[in-house]
């Protein structure tokens, strides 16, 4: 089960900075040696001190959208920007925090170096590195000139023309919902990272942040903010709840004509036909979950869980019961490494031989393919 990040108390503050401190110009690989001190996803209740600068403000935001791809929480915007108003500016300390941090190494920590930086670049800037661009950070890594810990934001702040407007765009609408996120009250825990991810990945260089309605995400986000009851199955960045927010989340930005990955059609056809199929996206994620690989970010293996539901329905009329053991089917033909076998046990229900694929059998009111 992934690393549930935990939330900053008030009481830890002396203890991080310290911790920070501590490290100086220490390891800056992606080890995450900060998994017991240093989640990003910071308590409201854990920031009392005084009101960093606007400088410093804007700074942290960078950050988080060069680390992780998306907007800073509230609390945790305010409590970096405060350690870095107390460090009279100095960034490398909490570049190392960012680097070494549980979520920065869930999301990169296993990549070789090109896949770094390519994934880098689809994250800051919404597209593939080009040759020369993956040649030269790949060559700063590898002579040094340029640590793990500072690529993110060293691509980041090397971008021009198009880029420079795609990460302007971004930071601008990372502030805006940062800010909502506070005026509102709307939860921002492990949950909402994925759907706050695709938020900023569906900002271009066009998209009219200052004007675009969001009420609908807000709504979406709010619904999603309390507390789930805890399940030992399920971590919270990769969860049922999780992937139906991440796609309510893609529906609101759709209908908005933002640059999502699924048109507002394809998004309202799934709905309507797991409905009619007696099913949801919950129970659809929770039966395909289980069989496939951790590889990639949650957003990605929302992306390919989706993608085969997808797939199914533009495929030739099924009956009920036959609609999530085709979902699993057709998902073992879209996985390139799936984590399961052809005798591999999974409990559910409804399940049936499709005609042509895998034969899925009752054993003891449970089903074996």
């Amino acid at each position: 089960m992934l690393y549930h990040l935990a939330l900053y108390k008030y009481e830890q503050d002396q203890k991080t900075s310290q911790e920070i401190e501590r490290l100086g110009s220490e390891s800056q690989t992606l080890t995450p040696i900060f998994q017991s001190l240093t989640p990003l996803t910071v308590s409201i209740k854990g920031v009392n001190s005084h009101m960093p600068n606007t400088t410093s403000l804007t700074q942290i935001q960078k950050l988080y959208v060069a680390f992780y791809g998306r907007p800073a929480d509230p609390a945790g915007q305010v409590y970096w920007a405060q350690q870095l108003d107390t460090a009279q500016g100095s960034l490398q300390r909490i570049i190392d925090a960012f680097a070494n941090s549980v979520e920065y190494a869930m999301r990169f920590e296993q990549l070789d170096t090109e896949t770094l930086v390519s994934n880098l670049y689809r994250q800051a800037f919404g597209r593939d590195a080009e040759e020369a661009g993956l040649s030269y950070w790949v060559g700063q890594l590898q002579s040094g000139a340029v640590s793990i810990g500072q690529l993110a934001l060293a691509i980041l702040e090397g971008a021009q023309n198009q880029d420079l407007a795609v990460v302007e765009q971004r930071l601008s609408m990372a502030q805006r919902f940062t800010d909502a996120a506070e005026q509102q009250g709307l939860g921002y825990g492990d949950l909402q990272i994925p759907a706050a991810v695709a938020l900023l990945q569906a900002v271009n260089q066009d998209t009219p942040v200052d004007t675009i309605d969001l009420t609908e995400l807000w709504q979406h986000f709010a619904a999603f903010s309390d507390p789930l009851p805890y399940d030992p199955d399920w971590s919270p960045e990769l969860s049922p709840a999780g992937f139906e927010l991440w796609f309510l989340t893609q529906s609101a930005l759709s209908r908005q004509g933002l640059d999502t990955l699924y048109s507002v059609e394809t998004l309202e056809q799934v709905s309507d036909n797991l409905a009619l199929n007696g099913t949801n996206l919950r129970d659809t994620f929770a039966l395909i979950r289980p069989l496939i690989t951790d590889t990639g970010t949650s957003e990605e293996i929302y992306a390919r869980v989706l993608d085969s539901v997808i797939d199914i329905l533009n495929s030739p009329p099924l009956v009920e019961s036959e609609l999530l053991s085709a979902v699993i089917l057709q998902f073992q033909d879209n996985d390139d490494d799936p984590a399961w076998t052809d005798d591999e046990h999974f409990d559910t229900v409804g399940l049936v031989e499709i005609s042509g694929g895998a034969a899925i059998h009752e054993v003891g009111g449970d089903f074996w393919l």
